[in-house]
């Protein structure tokens, strides 16, 4: 009977333990976020360029973690993976996106994996070859 019930604890143990939800681990990042600064490096020196209201554009994560234009297309050149704050999630298959029909004309030479640092308001995503830039979150409706 002793055993029995060790069985039983051990397996509610095992069962009971789960990788962190991907819906949690992107939870962070959904809504719109609007480009505000860009890195830049000169003599070795890295520094953080404002990018100008007009120029700035952006994008809106979903809870699924597909990555939006403001149109409501898929950006062309999608990642299949997301780092957020360390954790990597898989973002969905392309060919499942709503896909803008000018991306028929893109030639996607991106980041497998975006790495993005988020803290409240303000998102800095990394690609891979080391590009930073910087958005804040924006206010009022997706």
């Amino acid at each position: 009977m002793k055993q029995f019930a060790l069985f039983v604890i051990f397996l509610t143990l095992i069962l009971g333990c789960k990788k962190d939800d991907p819906e949690t681990i992107v939870t962070p990042i959904v809504g719109r976020w609007l480009l505000s600064e860009r890195e830049q490096t000169e003599n070795g020196e890295k520094t953080w360029i404002t990018i100008p209201d007009s120029l700035g554009g952006g994008f809106t994560f979903r809870e699924d973690g597909a990555v939006l234009y403001g149109n409501g297309y898929t950006i062309c050149c999608h990642p299949k993976f997301l780092s957020i704050n360390g954790q990597k999630v898989n973002a969905p298959a392309r060919q499942k996106l709503n896909m803008d029909p000018i991306c028929t004309f893109a030639n996607c030479i991106s980041s497998e994996t975006w790495y993005i640092e988020v803290q409240g308001d303000e998102l800095i995503l990394t690609f891979e070859g080391g590009a930073r830039t910087k958005y804040v979150r924006a206010t009022g409706g997706i």
